[in-house]
């Protein structure tokens, strides 16, 4: 699996694995930069090297689990318990407020925001690679999920390695924060 396959790929696995109706806490997929950009990554450009999901557990809905994707074989693991830690007042913590169907996100539409982003990233990076796609769960800084666009490169100024991000809305098409480029 390669992010030429979509950004949407590890969530795409995950629904044929556990349904677009199960609701999610949060998905974590990474892709390879390259051995170009950094040394240490001796995997092409683009290949998925993670994918994992935290899920409500179907059996106890008060419980999250957790799966990773074998890269190798394709296959998930088994499902593994989660231990919620709670900031604050534990007894008022609701699960119900932490998760989402995975039918009610787009990271498909990922691609656009990529496409639109290459000219600008172009200006100041000499190479990049995008090297995440996730999906983070409510906290201190948002009450609801949203999709997060991770990039890695070097400068072209200097050939330093930089990484950045990008905060996007579930449906896949708004920029809520931009911090692909250097500050």
């Amino acid at each position: 699996m390669t992010l030429a396959d979509g950004p949407d790929v590890c969530f795409r696995a995950i629904v044929r694995h556990l349904g677009e109706n199960t609701r999610v806490s949060e998905i974590d997929s990474f892709f390879s930069a390259g051995s170009e950009i950094d040394s240490t990554d001796t995997k092409p450009r683009g290949t998925m090297t993670y994918c994992s999901v935290q899920y409500q557990n179907p059996d106890d809905p008060r419980k999250l689990l957790d799966i990773r994707l074998d890269i190798a074989s394709g296959q998930f693991s088994s499902p593994r318990p989660v231990e919620i830690t709670v900031a604050g007042n534990a007894a008022a913590f609701r699960l119900e407020d932490y998760l989402i169907p995975l039918s009610s996100v787009n990271a498909a539409a990922l691609t656009a925001i990529m496409d639109a982003q290459k000219d600008k990233l172009g200006t100041v990076y000499g190479k990049h690679a995008w090297t995440g796609v996730r999906l983070e769960t409510p906290g201190a800084f948002s009450n609801r999920h949203r999709l997060r666009l991770d990039v890695k490169g070097r400068l072209a100024a200097n050939d330093i390695q930089e990484s950045g991000y990008a905060i996007i809305t579930t449906d896949g098409k708004t920029i809520e924060s931009d911090y692909l480029m250097p500050r």
